[in-house]
């Protein structure tokens, strides 16, 4: 599996070592029993990184891990479905105590993540189906490791087709881009099934179509215990859910939507192959396709996860990029 050790870093910075928690991850590929060999000895593991430990660097996960911290038992991670059938690994934190359980669920990759937005996704499906915390899905996240660790070993993984339905469902939803505890709700990738069953606040079964708009709903992509998900219903009769949880609104099988998302990017990148007007003389002349006079505007792309101070330049300025990224505050140092 690859994934990074670090051995600067035991049992929760033991040696109160400040700089281990950017610098001392070194890239490995190690089999299960050698990640639980480095976990035993205390030593963190993360994703692989080229240089110092930052979403930046993000090269590369085998393996996902989600925290429990009190919100269920040992003995009920062991037995449910989810956990017997994919699950890898499981071992106590430095945190646990008989009263409170706190422990980690680690689970082996038939595919290696090399999209930090993946590995994000991905993780925070599993983050739903758990209700373990929210804010824990960073690709760069670090996990640290346990010398008193009690140990229950599995022999599952996630299969390439799971993995890519998790990262569909987890993908554009855990990030609101306005700075409040709001988020604001997306359309997943998943879909609803005609035959699939749901279940009603009032504990009533059945399929979508049975019921009424608004009515809650356990939403049945998550471990969803009070009902967070209500009945949709767009102009032309068709059904969905919005979940809460999720922040993300789930259709029915068979639901079209043509618009194209991405149409501004692409017509950015189509932009920056016109040639460039080569003198200002130019402007004078007509032109045979007036998207030419485009090919003056200033567009730049970059592979940032937080939009940098933007300088604000005469006429109309335009930002596309994902929730989270800063496009508000860019705007509030403007007015």
């Amino acid at each position: 599996m690859r994934l990074s050790i670090n051995r600067r870093l035991i049992d929760q910075n033991e040696r109160g070592d400040e700089g281990a928690f950017k610098f001392g991850f070194e890239p490995h590929q190690l089999d299960v029993k050698g990640l639980l060999g480095n976990i035993q000895l205390g030593y963190a593991y993360s994703a692989e990184f080229n240089g110092s430990r930052s979403n930046r660097n993000f090269v590369a996960s085998d393996v996902l891990s989600i925290d429990i911290d009190g919100t269920m038992t040992l003995d009920q991670a062991v037995d449910d479905p989810f956990v017997a059938s994919h699950a890898t690994f499981i071992y106590t934190t430095v945190s646990h105590t008989p009263e409170k359980h706190h422990f980690r669920i680690g689970f082996a990759l038939e595919r290696t993540i090399v999209d930090r937005d993946e590995l994000r996704a991905a993780t925070r499906s599993l983050i739903l189906k758990f209700g373990s915390d929210p804010n824990a899905s960073d690709p760069s996240r670090i996990f640290f490791g346990n010398r008193s660790a009690e140990w229950v070993y599995f022999d599952g993984g996630i299969p390439t087709a799971l993995l890519d339905e998790l990262i569909a469902q987890g993908h554009g939803a855990d990030k609101s881009d306005i700075e409040s505890p709001r988020l604001a709700s997306t359309r997943s990738n998943l879909s609803i099934r005609e035959d699939q069953i749901l279940v009603s606040a009032q504990g009533v079964s059945g399929p979508l179509r049975q019921f009424k708009r608004s009515e809650p709903l356990h939403c049945p992509f998550h471990k969803d215990e009070h009902a967070s998900a209500f009945v949709i219903e767009n102009k032309r009769g068709q059904k969905g859910i919005r979940c809460s949880a999720c922040v993300q609104s789930f259709w029915a099988t068979g639901y079209h939507d043509h618009y194209d998302f991405y149409s501004f990017e692409k017509a950015a990148r189509a932009i920056l192959q016109f040639p460039k007007l080569k003198s200002d003389l130019d402007e004078y002349f007509p032109h045979e396709d007036r998207d030419d006079f485009l090919s003056a505007a200033r567009i730049e792309f970059v592979d940032e996860e937080r939009l940098e101070p933007i300088q604000f330049l005469p006429g109309a300025t335009f930002i596309r990029s994902p929730k989270g990224s800063g496009k508000t505050k860019r705007l509030q140092d403007l007015v």
